[in-house]
Protein backbone atom coordinates (compact mmCIF):
# COMPACT_ATOMS: atom_id res chain seq x y z
CA UNK A 1 0.00 0.00 0.00
CA UNK A 2 0.83 3.68 -1.00
CA UNK A 3 1.27 6.25 1.67
CA UNK A 4 -1.32 8.92 0.68
CA UNK A 5 -0.43 11.99 2.51
CA UNK A 6 0.71 14.73 1.43
CA UNK A 7 -0.24 17.39 -1.50
CA UNK A 8 -0.02 16.36 -5.22
CA UNK A 9 2.37 18.43 -8.11
CA UNK A 10 -1.08 19.23 -9.37
CA UNK A 11 -2.44 20.57 -6.10
CA UNK A 12 0.41 22.82 -5.56
CA UNK A 13 0.75 23.90 -8.58
CA UNK A 14 -2.85 24.81 -8.85
CA UNK A 15 -2.35 27.03 -5.62
CA UNK A 16 0.47 28.55 -6.37
CA UNK A 17 -0.87 29.79 -9.62
CA UNK A 18 -3.88 31.30 -7.66
CA UNK A 19 -1.45 32.86 -5.62
CA UNK A 20 0.12 34.87 -8.38
CA UNK A 21 -3.31 35.84 -9.45
CA UNK A 22 -3.88 37.43 -6.35
CA UNK A 23 -0.76 39.04 -5.90
CA UNK A 24 -0.60 40.65 -9.12
CA UNK A 25 -4.27 42.35 -8.44
CA UNK A 26 -2.52 43.24 -4.81
CA UNK A 27 0.49 44.63 -6.25
CA UNK A 28 -1.62 46.72 -8.88
CA UNK A 29 -3.48 48.54 -5.78
CA UNK A 30 -0.20 49.23 -4.20
CA UNK A 31 0.55 50.85 -7.32
CA UNK A 32 -2.71 52.72 -7.73
CA UNK A 33 -2.92 54.26 -3.99
CA UNK A 34 0.83 55.31 -4.43
CA UNK A 35 -0.19 57.24 -7.84
CA UNK A 36 -3.40 58.39 -5.93
CA UNK A 37 -1.47 59.12 -2.91
CA UNK A 38 0.65 61.29 -5.24
CA UNK A 39 -1.76 62.97 -6.69
CA UNK A 40 -3.47 64.11 -3.65
CA UNK A 41 -0.54 65.41 -2.19
CA UNK A 42 0.52 67.63 -5.02
CA UNK A 43 -3.38 69.04 -4.82
CA UNK A 44 -2.63 69.55 -1.00
CA UNK A 45 0.24 71.02 -1.63
CA UNK A 46 -1.09 73.42 -4.69
CA UNK A 47 -4.10 74.13 -2.57
CA UNK A 48 -1.57 75.29 0.06
CA UNK A 49 0.66 77.24 -2.06
CA UNK A 50 -2.05 79.21 -3.67
CA UNK A 51 -4.25 80.36 -0.61
CA UNK A 52 -0.65 81.20 1.08
CA UNK A 53 -0.24 83.57 -2.10
CA UNK A 54 -3.65 84.92 -2.10
CA UNK A 55 -3.68 85.65 1.38
CA UNK A 56 -0.56 87.33 1.04
CA UNK A 57 -1.75 89.58 -1.37
CA UNK A 58 -4.70 90.57 0.52
CA UNK A 59 -2.69 91.96 3.01
CA UNK A 60 -0.49 94.15 1.20
CA UNK A 61 -1.39 97.66 -0.73
CA UNK A 62 -2.89 96.50 -4.02
CA UNK A 63 -0.52 97.55 -7.26
CA UNK A 64 -2.66 97.87 -10.67
CA UNK A 65 -2.13 94.78 -13.06
CA UNK A 66 0.64 92.44 -10.57
CA UNK A 67 1.09 88.85 -11.81
CA UNK A 68 3.10 86.84 -9.60
CA UNK A 69 5.06 83.40 -10.47
CA UNK A 70 6.45 81.16 -7.88
CA UNK A 71 7.90 77.69 -9.14
CA UNK A 72 8.83 74.61 -7.57
CA UNK A 73 10.30 71.51 -7.87
CA UNK A 74 8.77 67.93 -7.17
CA UNK A 75 8.93 67.93 -3.54
CA UNK A 76 7.02 71.67 -3.38
CA UNK A 77 10.72 73.85 -2.77
CA UNK A 78 10.75 76.65 -4.09
CA UNK A 79 12.91 76.99 -7.38
CA UNK A 80 14.87 80.74 -7.72
CA UNK A 81 14.02 81.95 -11.28
CA UNK A 82 16.44 84.28 -12.71
CA UNK A 83 15.20 87.11 -15.82
CA UNK A 84 15.20 83.79 -18.57
CA UNK A 85 14.46 80.34 -18.11
CA UNK A 86 17.60 77.99 -18.92
CA UNK A 87 17.19 74.67 -19.35
CA UNK A 88 18.53 73.47 -15.97
CA UNK A 89 15.68 75.41 -14.00
CA UNK A 90 13.13 74.37 -16.07
CA UNK A 91 14.21 70.72 -15.70
CA UNK A 92 13.99 71.62 -11.99
CA UNK A 93 10.23 73.07 -12.56
CA UNK A 94 7.45 70.49 -11.43
CA UNK A 95 5.02 73.03 -10.60
CA UNK A 96 4.29 76.57 -11.50
CA UNK A 97 1.74 78.97 -9.76
CA UNK A 98 0.46 82.38 -10.91
CA UNK A 99 -1.48 84.91 -9.10
CA UNK A 100 -2.99 87.33 -11.21
CA UNK A 101 -4.45 91.10 -9.29
CA UNK A 102 -6.01 93.53 -11.38
CA UNK A 103 -8.75 96.27 -10.81
CA UNK A 104 -12.34 96.04 -11.46
CA UNK A 105 -13.09 99.18 -12.75
CA UNK A 106 -16.78 98.90 -12.70
CA UNK A 107 -16.70 99.09 -8.91
CA UNK A 108 -15.75 102.05 -6.43
CA UNK A 109 -18.28 103.05 -3.69
CA UNK A 110 -17.77 105.89 -1.51
CA UNK A 111 -19.54 103.91 1.64
CA UNK A 112 -18.85 100.49 2.23
CA UNK A 113 -20.08 98.16 4.94
CA UNK A 114 -17.42 95.79 6.25
CA UNK A 115 -16.49 93.89 9.82
CA UNK A 116 -13.71 94.63 11.35
CA UNK A 117 -11.15 92.46 13.27
CA UNK A 118 -13.42 91.97 16.10
CA UNK A 119 -16.32 90.84 14.36
CA UNK A 120 -18.12 94.18 15.00
CA UNK A 121 -20.09 95.56 11.57
CA UNK A 122 -18.44 99.02 10.70
CA UNK A 123 -19.38 101.34 7.96
CA UNK A 124 -15.98 102.56 6.08
CA UNK A 125 -16.20 106.04 4.27
CA UNK A 126 -13.63 107.39 1.81
CA UNK A 127 -14.33 104.76 -1.15
CA UNK A 128 -13.39 101.30 -2.18
CA UNK A 129 -12.07 99.64 -5.31
CA UNK A 130 -12.40 95.95 -5.69
CA UNK A 131 -9.51 93.60 -7.53
CA UNK A 132 -10.25 90.71 -8.72
CA UNK A 133 -7.35 87.75 -7.19
CA UNK A 134 -7.11 84.51 -9.52
CA UNK A 135 -4.65 81.91 -8.76
CA UNK A 136 -3.82 78.77 -10.75
CA UNK A 137 -1.25 76.36 -10.29
CA UNK A 138 -0.08 73.91 -12.92
CA UNK A 139 1.89 70.92 -13.21
CA UNK A 140 4.65 71.24 -15.72
CA UNK A 141 4.82 68.19 -18.26
CA UNK A 142 7.42 68.22 -20.88
CA UNK A 143 6.26 68.19 -24.21
CA UNK A 144 2.55 68.15 -23.28
CA UNK A 145 -0.16 70.61 -22.53
CA UNK A 146 0.52 72.01 -18.26
CA UNK A 147 -2.29 70.29 -16.13
CA UNK A 148 -4.12 72.52 -13.94
CA UNK A 149 -3.97 71.03 -10.32
CA UNK A 150 -6.09 74.08 -8.60
CA UNK A 151 -7.29 77.44 -9.58
CA UNK A 152 -9.31 80.10 -7.24
CA UNK A 153 -10.55 83.04 -7.64
CA UNK A 154 -11.56 85.75 -5.21
CA UNK A 155 -12.08 89.27 -4.59
CA UNK A 156 -10.35 92.41 -2.32
CA UNK A 157 -11.92 95.43 -1.12
CA UNK A 158 -9.36 97.88 -0.38
CA UNK A 159 -10.76 101.42 1.15
CA UNK A 160 -9.40 104.56 -0.68
CA UNK A 161 -7.97 106.81 1.53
Amino acid sequence: MRDESGFSLLEITISIAVLVLLSGFIIQMFVTSIHLNRRAYNLDMGVNAAIRAIETLKGEPMIEGVTIAHYYDSNWNLVSIEAELSEAHTEKVKFVLIVDAEEDESYEYEVFTDFDLSGNYVVCSGGAKLYKLAAAVYEVKPNEEHEVIVSFNTCKYQQLR
